[in-house]
């Protein structure tokens, strides 16, 4: 290729870029870079941006975005929010993807009691305007020792607090090694729940009277 063809080489391809749209061809050539970006995967710093709402009767919980949730009831009794927490081939702790499982729940005025033997009080937290207690399972030496919601390798850590009378408890699980990798999403979650004053029911009145005092 000659020197001459090499100046002329980035005019010529910017022609061509565009002629299509030019005579109004190939519109859809326009917009191939924008949808391009939009099929880029997203970091998990950006998912982490990305966050939603469930809206419950007397409840706000904001989660990320990507994470799957259990279906929304209009009364918070006993919620989900996991990622890869389903996924095929799960046993316990030991497996090599990284996942995160939480549970909220309304336990109304009885509050959840950890057995001492197998949690440890960890320190006071503010959560909803509220001070509630973080606990931290002890560590799980062996299958023997093993339950539903621990095994070794795993982290489990609960808050519970109570708010207007209602009692509230906070469960977050996940593999040890991916504990500061998913802690930044349970602090959203931690920072971001809200609890809202249940409203008070109208008080019952008798029959109101009109103007010429018939009963209405």
């Amino acid at each position: 290729m000659t020197r001459a063809s090499l100046v002329l080489l980035p005019a010529l391809l910017a022609f061509t870029a565009w002629a299509p749209a030019a005579h109004g061809a190939l519109p859809v050539k326009k917009k191939a870079p924008a949808a391009a970006e939009a099929e880029k995967p997203k970091t998990l710093e950006e998912l982490r941006t990305m966050m939603k709402t469930y809206d419950f009767k007397n409840e706000r919980v904001v989660f990320p975005a990507y994470w799957k949730t259990s279906e929304l009831t209009k009364t918070l009794i006993r919620s989900e929010f996991h990622y890869n927490w389903d996924k095929p081939g799960r046993e316990c702790a030991t497996d090599s993807f990284p996942w995160a499982y939480a549970v909220i729940s309304n336990d109304n005025t009885l509050c959840w009691n950890p057995d001492k033997q197998l949690f440890t009080q960890v320190r006071y937290v503010e959560i909803a305007g509220s001070t509630g207690v973080m606990y931290r399972h002890n560590p799980v030496t062996s299958a023997a020792e093993a339950d539903t919601e621990s095994c070794p390798g795993q982290s489990y850590m609960a808050v519970v607090f109570r708010k207007y009378g209602n009692c509230y408890t906070l469960k977050f699980i996940t593999r040890e090694k991916f504990v500061r990798q998913f802690f930044p999403d349970f602090k959203l979650i931690m920072d971001n729940f809200q609890v809202f004053q249940p409203k008070k029911a109208a008080e019952k009145k008798g029959p109101a009277l009109r103007q010429d005092g018939i009963l209405q």
